[in-house]
């Protein structure tokens, strides 16, 4: 059956939970059977598809499980279940299981569809995507209740009691789940209109540096690089994303240190007028300050996207430092979208004023 979610709005999407719940319940069986989480995407798409792979197959929050999760379907078998992601109207390439996009996979058995503006779209995939990572990993917890109802908590949470049940028998539309899905949604929304308030001067000052730069170099570990891979997408000409030059970022951390692997490349990179945006849920990433730390040396423009209470990067005297007060690093990562966005925003305001 056909699980539809429609998105709109001007900041988020406004998802479905039982869109969700439907799509979260196919893809926990996939996991459950023996099958791979395979994403595929292009142009912006491709870094999504990329946070999907690094989201299960090294889970970010301790105790979860490892899931297979790579990107690329021309490697699926009949066990796998395949998510495609699309934005302003380009189509996804092959057959898909789960579609995020705005329509462009009609005959996906589960059809998100997002708004047809690109920031829209992204803030919308990206809390999806999570929020199925979510689901998926308390409905593949072993144990479930006996004697619960099926609106119960302990359906939602089953690791929680006595039975092992199949992930479809587990999460069955539960009241539970849906309220908890909802919950989420609500959560990240509200986060993101806090985050954008609480930073407007931070964003201000950020945009006017993107509008004066010549080059604008992001970086990240995990799910931060890939938000660092879209934030220079957005960028165009002026984005360079240093997480993305894999030959280099290996080579550095195999023969110097990890630590080296983004303050090195700015060394030999970077030129006066450039700016380095640093992305970073805990604020504490060693070569992400590291490479803070470079920049500020060169004499570049820094800012900073982090989480919790700033970390490191709060202290480190930033030209402009946003604070996602979260310590969700899903919920942070939502945010970040909307800061970069509207800094991206404010970037073009000035350049149209100068």
């Amino acid at each position: 059956m056909r699980a539809t979610i429609t998105a709109t709005g001007t900041l988020r999407g406004i998802l479905s939970a039982s869109a969700l719940v439907a799509a979260a319940t196919e893809l926990a069986a996939a996991f459950d059977r023996g099958g791979r989480l395979l994403a595929t995407g292009e142009g912006r798409a491709l870094a999504d598809a990329k946070h999907v792979a690094v989201e299960f197959l090294h889970p970010v929050i301790v105790g979860k499980r490892a899931l297979p999760a790579a990107v690329g379907v021309d490697k699926a078998s009949a066990d796998d279940i395949l998510l495609g992601i699309a934005y302003g109207g380009s189509r996804l390439e092959a057959p898909v299981d789960i579609a995020l996009s705005d329509r462009s996979a009609p005959d996906a058995r589960h059809e998100i569809t997002l708004p047809t503006e690109n920031s829209s779209a992204k803030e919308a995939a990206l809390l999806s995507y999570h929020v199925l990572w979510e689901l998926v990993h308390v409905f593949l917890e072993d144990e479930a209740t006996t004697h619960a109802g099926s609106d119960s908590l302990d359906a939602l949470y089953p690791m929680l009691s006595s039975r092992r049940r199949s992930p479809a028998e587990s999460i069955r539309s539960t009241d539970a789940a849906l309220a908890s899905t909802q919950e989420k949604l609500t959560t990240s929304a509200a986060l993101c209109a806090a985050s954008l308030a609480a930073n407007e001067q931070a964003i201000t000052v950020a945009g006017q540096l993107f509008a004066d730069a010549r080059t604008v170099f992001t970086f990240g570990n995990g799910g931060s690089a890939t938000d660092a891979s879209d934030l220079a997408w957005a960028l165009g000409a002026k984005g360079w994303a240093l997480s993305d030059d894999v030959a280099t970022v290996t080579a550095l951390a195999n023969d110097v240190s990890f630590e080296v692997v983004f303050a090195r490349q700015l060394a030999t990179l970077a030129r006066p007028g450039d700016v380095v945006v640093a992305l970073s849920t805990s604020g504490t990433s060693a070569n992400v300050t590291a490479a803070l730390a470079q920049a500020q040396r060169l004499g570049l423009g820094t800012v900073g996207l982090c989480g919790y209470d700033g970390g490191d990067m709060a202290a480190a005297g930033l030209d402009a430092c946003c604070v996602v007060d979260s310590t969700s690093v899903h919920r942070i990562q939502e945010s970040y979208v909307a800061i970069y966005d509207e800094m991206l925003r404010r970037s073009m305001a000035a350049t149209a004023t100068a």
